[in-house]
């Protein structure tokens, strides 16, 4: 295995990273300077610039300096500094990229890396050995910022071997709880917290937690930061209803028994949502006048014409930052957490819950006419 990138890599990439976001216009500090802020020799300095100058990233003149070349680079010159992400399926799916939710974060990386004068080399794999092997490989290529790992199903053994890319490396949209590599991710917990604060603004009381039967981390924390919201005010999830297979088998669990949830918080996505909507619609249930619903999703909107209430999961977000973590500029080996925050929108399916009356008045139907 390789060991970790040496001092040198890591100067000559926070150089690189600085140049790629415009930090130095002109001329460069010069060497000892640099070499003082950096906290390492000159000639630890005059090794990245020499590599720098390989990449045609900078142009040294005798007794005058170092000089910035500006962004632009032909993308044919032997200068091409690129960024890879990695994707697990074996080729693009029929209509990518415009019909499956990593087109956003790709999109997003992609756009990000442009701004930057960057190429992307965009892998699609099913083999997350040879993946992983290649991000570490490549944390030693002097033109590769850095890999993406885009929601490749990890093992601990695969993290033993991506700690030996340092920075290099970012793995994003996967609960990787021991945290060896930087890490993107959702904040799944402020999703579990957001959608139920809605909720018991508006007044509801007995709240539904859905899902697919799945045990995964991002589904745990969802739940408990339901449950830590409803806990400061006093309160509990009135049910738990996970399904193995269609959302479709909830249904009877909403519609019936003595204290049916009067909403629900559906970690299915838009698609699902919208089934759900339908089901309750052919047991005699509305939404939002039954049974309010906040449904977790991206920012894409759902097919049909109803507007639902949504925690949306911003994976444009995701890609932009994953670039950005890739272009830092810290020698700090420690690796970082970000977290996507979620943010709310209050379209059709949430409302207050049914007044007393309103129930009655709905179950024996309209009062005659006096």
């Amino acid at each position: 295995m390789l060991g970790k990138p040496s001092k040198c890599d890591g100067v000559m990439r926070i150089l690189r990273n600085r140049l790629m976001r415009g930090a130095y216009e002109g001329k460069l500090p010069s060497v000892r300077a640099l070499a003082v802020e950096l906290g390492t020799n000159p000639n630890t300095v005059q090794i990245a610039l020499a590599q720098l100058e390989a990449l045609q990233m900078v142009r040294r003149v005798p007794r005058q300096g170092t000089f910035a070349v500006p962004l632009g680079r032909s993308p044919n010159s032997p200068g091409l500094v690129y960024a890879r992400l990695v994707f697990p399926v074996r080729s693009p799916p029929p209509g990518y990229p415009h019909e499956f939710w990593a087109s956003e974060i790709i999109f997003a990386f992609e756009e990000a890396a442009r701004q930057k004068d960057l190429t992307v080399a965009l892998e699609f794999t099913e083999d997350v050995d040879h993946a992983v092997e290649n991000a570490v490989a490549e944390a030693r290529c002097p033109g590769c910022v850095g890999t993406c790992l885009l929601s490749m199903p990890l093992q601990p053994r695969h993290l033993v071997q991506l700690s030996a890319a340092g920075n290099s490396l970012v793995v994003a949209d996967w609960d990787v709880e021991e945290l060896v590599t930087p890490l993107v991710n959702f904040d799944n917990h402020e999703v579990g917290r957001l959608a139920a604060s809605h909720l018991v603004q508006l007044g509801h009381r007995r709240i539904a937690f859905t899902g697919f039967q799945s045990g995964a981390p991002n589904q745990a924390k969802r739940v408990k930061g339901a449950e830590d919201l409803l806990r400061r005010v006093g309160l509990t999830l009135s049910h738990r209803l996970f399904c193995k297979r269609t959302p479709s088998e909830i249904i009877p669990a909403l519609v019936s028994g003595p204290s049916p949830p009067t909403a629900v918080i559906c970690d299915y996505g838009a698609g699902e949502a919208e089934g759900i909507i339908k089901g309750l619609e052919r047991a005699g249930k509305h939404v939002p006048e039954n049974l309010s619903m906040v449904a977790i999703m991206s920012e894409r909107p759902p097919t049909s014409k109803r507007s639902l209430t949504g925690v949306i999961l911003d994976h444009e977000a995701m890609g932009r930052r994953a670039l950005e973590m890739l272009l830092s500029d810290s020698l700090d080996e420690s690796p970082e957490r970000v977290l996507i925050p979620p943010t709310l929108s209050e379209p059709h399916t949430s409302a207050p819950p049914p007044k007393p009356e309103d129930r009655e008045t709905k179950a024996q139907g309209p009062r005659p006419k006096a």
